[in-house]
Order: structure tokens, then sequence, then C-alpha cells
């Protein structure tokens, strides 16, 4: 992955504050306890992690800062569509042309649509989607088979647009192609989901002559929705395209089971450097940030960053701001709990003018990442606002100097 390169800098930066006595990071509260929703492990017969979809939920207290799971003898987690494959659970990662639906979202076989870290030839007016048909259904349509893409700039989803219908094409043996979305704005962050249809070549007359002509069949099978982001204009803009792109690569992740609640790749927060069970909001921010962002990656809780924004000049205080000083990629602290104080790190994705909602991309929202709406009001407490001047020594140690 991008990052790589300077993943070791926080150690590094972190014994130099240590020994010069730069800085001085806030303590952790002493922990509370909370209530979470539990269900009993009996009602998880094939012991995946999920109960199934009709299990009643048990209150239990713990240590707030062991809520990602429950006691012994309980799982977190519900919702599982047969409990009698543990293959088969929310989150679970899909397998193409079997007519099963392993991600309990009621739809078989859907078209998969393929993340990569660093984005899918994002222009500052286009991307591309990589999509993966995993149906016989799709398939059995050949060389008719054809799709139009519905998207919706973020700061206004209420407004979709599609695009013309187009062709597939000849597929190659893994059955994917990339759908182009073009004609955007610079700078902005997009969701799509592709539509599928059969093509049909007639003809028609049209003052006096025969003209070819085509019907669309719409087929019932659209795709997830996708996340993705247009380039804006200098080393800012590229940071903070840098921060999206991987971060919904993340969401795909965590969505398809490989990291977070049980990933069988990377489980709870770990990818992103938090301990097993432990909470991972403030590590997945600081994380794709470290990359781009001077120092900030030793300053992974939510009091911490906050300290690093404010130690840069850059946190602006009330939930007003998000309208107003808020660009993507910037750190919103949330109250989740109503107390005043902040105890959720989130990334500021958008503010949607159509719905007075912000979009935020989040880890560890119930040990996940999440792309969620959240109402504009005192739950959001400020912006952690990213400049120029945070970028120096990151960019100077990747030669973009």
């Amino acid at each position: 992955m991008a990052h790589s390169k300077l993943r070791s800098l926080p150690a590094f930066l972190t014994l130099a504050i240590l020994v010069t006595g730069a800085a001085t990071l806030p303590r952790a509260a002493d922990a509370e306890t909370v209530d979470i929703d539990c269900f009993a492990a009996a009602d998880d017969a094939d012991g995946d992690g999920y109960a199934r979809k009709d299990a009643p939920r048990v209150v239990k207290t713990v240590d707030e800062d062991k809520k990602l799971y429950c006691p012994a003898g309980y799982v977190r987690k519900a919702g599982d569509c047969d409990d009698t494959r543990m293959y088969v659970h929310p989150n679970a990662p899909e397998f193409a042309f079997n007519l099963m639906n392993e991600d309990c979202d009621t739809l078989t076989d859907e078209p998969e649509l393929v993340y990569f870290p660093n984005g899918n030839q994002n222009t500052s007016t286009s991307f591309s989607i990589r999509v993966k048909i995993a149906s016989s259904f799709l398939l059995s349509q050949g060389s008719a088979l054809a799709y139009e893409v519905e998207y919706a700039d973020l700061a206004a989803t209420a407004l979709p647009t599609r695009t013309a219908k187009r062709m597939v094409g000849t597929l190659p043996s893994d059955y994917a192609f990339d759908a182009p979305v073009t004609g955007l704005a610079p700078a902005r962050v997009y969701q799509a989901r592709l539509h599928f249809y059969k093509a049909t070549a007639g003809k028609a007359l049209v003052g006096g002559r025969l003209v070819k002509t085509t019907t669309w069949t719409e087929l019932g099978v659209q795709s997830e929705l996708y996340y993705s982001a247009t380039k804006g204009d200098g080393q800012l803009e590229d940071a903070r395209l840098d921060l999206l792109l991987d971060g919904f690569y993340q969401l795909s992740e965590s969505n398809r089971g490989r990291i977070g609640y049980r990933g069988t790749v990377k489980r709870d927060g770990t990818r992103f450097g938090a301990a097993t069970g432990e909470r991972w909001c403030s590590e997945f921010y600081t994380w794709l940030a470290s990359a781009q962002f001077y120092q900030i990656g030793i300053y992974n809780t939510v009091g911490g960053v906050m300290w690093w924004f404010m130690t840069e000049s850059q946190y602006h205080s009330g939930s007003a701001k998000v309208r107003t000083v808020a660009e993507r990629a910037d750190y919103i602290p949330v109250d989740t709990d109503g107390d005043g104080e902040a105890n959720h790190s989130t990334m500021f994705v958008a503010y949607d003018v159509t719905l007075d909602k912000v979009w935020t991309l989040e880890g560890n929202d119930g040990n996940y990442v999440r792309l969620n709406p959240r109402s504009i009001g005192s739950s959001l407490l400020g912006v952690g606002h990213l400049t120029p001047r945070a970028l120096t020594l990151a960019h100077l140690l990747s030669g973009d100097l």
C-alpha cells in the first residue's frame, strides 16, 4: 500500500517527544461501565459470532473499554439468515454463481464492486468502477448485456444522475470490466451503483427512412453502492484524496468480513494499530492520515487527535463549524453518550445540503468501518481542519517537495 513508506515514523517521533518533552498527551479518562446489547451463544448455532435473525437481545453491563465483545456465553451480533452455515452471516463475503445469499442482504450473486487502496482511474472529473459479474443470469445475456450507472454527489444525494446505457462487451476470464463515470466536479465525493439491461437491436421507420434502434429491457439486477472521489488541485487535495480512497477500501474490507468484528484477515482494529478488543476509531483515522500528515500517527486517542489539531491551530469548536469549515477528510469528534465530551473519532466526507446531514467515515462503528449520515447537532463537537502546513514532513520524506 502507498502508506508503507511512513508507517515507522510514529515510533521515532514518539521517542523524540518523550525525550524532549515537546508535547504532553491528554490522559485517558477512568474506565466506566456501559450497557450493551448481547445475544445468547445458544442462538448462534453455527458458532460464527452472529446469532439468528430473531434472537432476543440481552442487555449486559461491561467496562466501557471492553464493550466490543460480550461476556462469555454471549455474542455481540445478530442477523444471521442461515444459522446452520458458518460462512453465511452479515458481512460475509459473497461467492459467485452459487445462487446463495451469503451476506444476508436478500440478494443472490449480486455484482461485486472491487475497491483498490488508491482508487481506480480517478481524475478531476471522473473515476471508474471495477465490476465483477457473479450471476449466471447476467452472463446468459451474452453480447446483449448492458448497464447504466446511477450516481450522486454526496453533497446532494437526493439529486442522482444516470449515465447513458453502455454495452458491457466481451468479458475476460475473471468476468470483470470497468464502468467509467465522467463529467464530474473536482474535489468531490460520490456514491454510485450499476443497473443492468438487455439490449435488443431493431429498426424503426423515422421520416420515411428505416433507422436502427435499441430497446433496453431492465433485468432487475443492481449492484451495491460504490464510493469514490475526484481529484482536486494541489498537494493538500492529493492528501485528502489519498485518505478517502484508502478509507473506502477499508470500508469494503470491513463489509466483506476481512477486518473488524471477527475479521478473517485482521480482527477488530488490529490492521490500524489497535489491540484485539480495543476500541479503534482514532486508530482508524490516524492510520489513514499518518502517511501524509506530520506526527498525527502518535495521537491515536480521541483527545490526542483533537490535541494534534489544536497544536496545529486548526481545531474549530462547535457543530456549526461543520457546515462552514469542514472539508473532505477533515476530523470530526463526536459525543455519542450525550455527556458533552468527545468519545468517538470520525472522518468528515461531505455535507449533504439536501438532507442537512454530514457523511462521516468511521472506524469501530460496532467494530466495523461504516459510512454514516449524521445530523447536524450538539453531538458533533467541532472540526479538525487539515492544512498544507501539516503536510511538510511527510512530503519532504516522500520526495514530493
